[in-house]
């Protein structure tokens, strides 16, 4: 999620995280004003809360009942993470419009069997599965 990774429109980092520009992300993320800050971001942006807890492993209504004030564990940073990457590429395949990226992540991908992108957090495989696709779309291939 660098910079010049998405020249021509804002990158995913710039628009979640305006606080913590010229800090990278992986360094960022480890503080917890900083993850309540993406969180915020992306749920005014229409990632739905439901979709987010899930994507993180974290129990329903967590992000409503402030359990986060301490920052996210290990597990679930790394899930954010991978969370992050999947949106940064659909955010790049959108050309940087970051509401689109998010309505497709949250929407049936036949290529992934029908699961939703946000869903494919949950491991680095999977994850991998997400930038595939996203990769055959960027390139025309057929799904």
């Amino acid at each position: 999620m660098s910079e010049d990774e998405n020249p021509g429109h804002p990158s995913l980092w710039e628009a979640l995280a305006p606080s913590s520009q010229g800090t990278e992300p992986v360094s960022a993320l480890s503080n917890p004003d900083c993850q309540m800050e993406v969180i915020r971001n992306l749920l005014g942006s229409g990632l739905h809360q439901e979709s987010l807890e899930r994507s993180l492993g974290l129990p329903v209504d967590a992000l409503s009942h402030a359990q986060l004030r301490s920052g996210l564990d290990s597990h679930s940073q790394e899930r954010f993470l991978r969370l992050l990457c999947i949106l940064s590429w659909a955010n790049e395949l959108f050309e940087g419009d970051l509401e689109t990226a998010i309505r497709w992540a949250q929407s049936p991908v036949k290529a992934l069997n029908g699961g939703l992108p946000v869903n494919m957090a949950v491991s680095a495989d999977d994850t991998e599965r997400v930038r595939c696709v996203i990769g055959r779309i960027e390139h025309g291939i057929p799904q």
